[in-house]
């Protein structure tokens, strides 16, 4: 089984309400969604993070220009997609950092990997540990009064951690 074919996706998408940092504001989420095809008709799907120079130094036109130029062609193609190991190496040596970028090929081998075996990804990487994942919630920027207010709404929700954005 190797990697015949690679597609990928710029998806903008807007946020519920801004969110505020002490450096800046974002009102949009950039993301980058990726399709690994193999030629037996196996397929995984992953996606990064929110990719925004301020917070990760990347951008979507950059990530965009790594999977056209450099990922797929010289780390994906012809590869079989169980070497995932290599395939980072490889993204590594063609580039460094980047790490929001290299994640969304990652999570997808991660799939295609478990789509093959018939097998939650989880067991892929040592079985499932917990039956329930604790959640936090990030509480954003904005007055004291605000985000006290935010992080009991919260945690009277049930969430379990509350993270806040200075």
């Amino acid at each position: 089984m190797e990697i015949d074919r690679v597609d990928f996706w710029a998806v903008r998408i807007p946020y519920v309400r801004t969110i505020k940092f002490a450096f800046g504001e974002r009102s949009v989420g950039d993301y980058l969604i990726v399709k690994i095809f193999t030629n037996e008709g196996v397929y995984g799907i992953g996606g990064t993070g929110a990719l925004w120079p301020l917070v990760s130094g990347e951008t979507i036109r950059g990530a965009i220009q790594l999977m056209e130029d450099y990922f797929i062609p010289q780390a994906l193609m012809g590869e079989s997609p169980f070497n995932i190991n290599k395939i980072i190496e490889k993204m590594d040596r063609l580039c460094v950092g980047q790490t929001m970028s290299k994640s969304g090929v990652d999570f997808a081998l991660h799939d295609l990997m478990g789509r093959a075996h018939g097998v939650p990804i989880y067991d892929l990487l040592g079985g499932c540990q917990r039956d329930e994942i604790p959640q936090e919630w990030i509480v954003l920027l904005d007055t004291p009064e605000k985000m006290a207010e935010d992080a009991k709404k919260f945690i009277d929700a049930g969430y379990k951690g509350i993270k806040f954005k200075w």
